[in-house]
């Protein structure tokens, strides 16, 4: 990304000392500020650290996509409509497409922030479904809000397929933890246990899932792992599973040139006859004919 493109800063000087204040103009060009056609898609995520410096964001006019600003240490003030908060570790604020933005950080105070910005057809019904909305909110465990983001944010710096699909694994995981202020909807099931079998799913899919090696990964039986999975996410283990394989062939049979029998066992499929039958099931075409349909865009 080019910062000279999307970077205005205005200096306010005082006593001829070194600059106290910095205003980041969000409206100028940003090469991630885009509306995605799929279903759910990250545009940009990232940590950031004030280092202590007052520095204030302003997009008037808002982004094209959804923003997510966490904050994982410090303060960082924050308007939302006509009301401004203070908002500390733990807490978030989410910007809806065309919302006016505006946070500060305040001068000699360390601030943590980690934030995201996404879009795609699927998130009003995913907002739904979790009851999310626009506005200020807090989670219930912090740290496992700012797992889910640590490893949704490493998995998007780097390329290929099966990276991208391992983040968005990680954006329904964060979505989700989101979801449960003080632990009233069902995204509360989300205990540890669950959080490290959705994980061990996320960097398995690719191999023979079974619900016994799921359940040996948290140390538990195999029907309690299958009834706390399903509770928490609503499908069960291979179902689940099933969903991150035909998301990745997607992404393979769009970005590659492999073959279909190449991309079937990439994605834990050994028999590609059976690969295709799956992906036809769930995709409405064959592996082929997605491929051809999307190149003819």
């Amino acid at each position: 990304m080019d910062k000279s493109a999307i970077y205005k800063f205005r200096f306010l000087w005082y006593n001829d000392c070194e600059v106290i204040f910095v205003i980041y103009n969000g409206d100028l060009r940003d090469t991630t500020n885009f509306n995605s056609e799929k279903y759910i898609e990250i545009n940009s995520c990232n940590v950031q650290h004030s280092r202590k410096r007052a520095h204030t964001v302003i997009r008037n006019a808002g982004r094209a996509d959804y923003h997510i600003l966490y904050i994982a240490e410090g303060e960082c003030l924050c308007l939302y409509g006509d009301d401004e908060r203070v908002l500390k570790k733990g807490e978030f604020v989410i910007y809806p497409p065309k919302t006016r933005q505006r946070y500060s950080f305040m001068e000699g105070t360390a601030v943590t922030t980690m934030w995201l910005h996404f879009s795609g057809v699927g998130i009003s019904e995913l907002f739904d479904e979790l009851g999310l909305a626009g506005g200020f909110s807090s989670v219930s465990l912090p740290s496992e809000t700012e797992h889910f983001f640590k490893r949704m944010i490493a998995a998007h710096a780097l390329s290929g397929a099966r990276h991208r699909v391992l983040a968005n694994g990680y954006l329904f995981n964060l979505l989700a933890s989101l979801s449960a202020p003080g632990g009233e909807s069902r995204a509360a099931l989300y205990s540890d246990a669950v959080a490290k079998m959705v994980e061990y799913v996320n960097l398995n899919w690719q191999k023979n899932i079974s619900v016994a090696k799921v359940a040996e990964a948290v140390n538990l039986s195999e029907s309690r792992a299958a009834h706390l999975f399903k509770s928490a996410l609503g499908k069960g283990i291979h179902q689940y599973a099933a969903e991150l394989k035909i998301s990745g062939a997607k992404e393979l049979l769009i970005n590659t040139d492999m073959s279909v029998s190449e991309i079937s066992r990439m994605v834990g499929y050994a028999d590609p006859l059976y690969f295709s039958r799956t992906f036809n099931k769930e995709v409405g075409c064959s592996p082929k004919k997605f491929r051809i349909a999307k190149n003819n865009m």
